[in-house]
């Protein structure tokens, strides 16, 4: 694991609120959502068209077993993580709303007020959203 993804308090965050998600009957659409900043040959972050180049993924969760763990697990390892997110839908009486969890890979810990999204968070929010205007 990377510095800034330490065994234990992220990753464990993550399951922890998944399998909370998993077992709300009115919560539908979970993903998880990572990014990271795409690095040049110099370990820099990577400019395309004067923005940073940021490299995106997202897991549809529909359930958590062992299986989905240890394939997060491999994801969540394999690269470093400056965003992590869980989005999902969730059903209010006669309205559905998104619901939105974010971990701050610094701190460790679940993290942010909507106002405090930053442009990746935004575009990784518009993403989920145009995907469930498609389902």
């Amino acid at each position: 694991m990377t510095a800034i993804n330490p065994p234990g308090t992220m990753f464990l965050g993550l399951i922890e609120e998944l399998m909370d998600l998993v077992k709300n009957p009115a919560v539908s659409r979970i993903e998880v959502l990572m990014a990271n900043y795409e690095l040049d040959e110099r370990g820099e972050k990577k400019m395309v068209d004067g923005k940073h180049s940021i490299a995106k993924c997202a897991f549809a969760i529909r359930g958590m077993n062992k299986e989905v763990q240890d394939k997060l697990r491999q994801q969540f390892e394999a690269a470093l993580i400056s965003h992590l997110m869980i989005l999902w839908m969730e059903q209010f009486q006669n309205e559905r709303k998104m619901g939105i969890a974010s971990f701050n890979p610094v701190t460790k810990k679940k993290a942010v007020r909507p106002s405090d999204y930053d442009a990746v968070e935004k575009s990784m929010i518009s993403d989920y959203l145009q995907g469930q205007t498609k389902k």
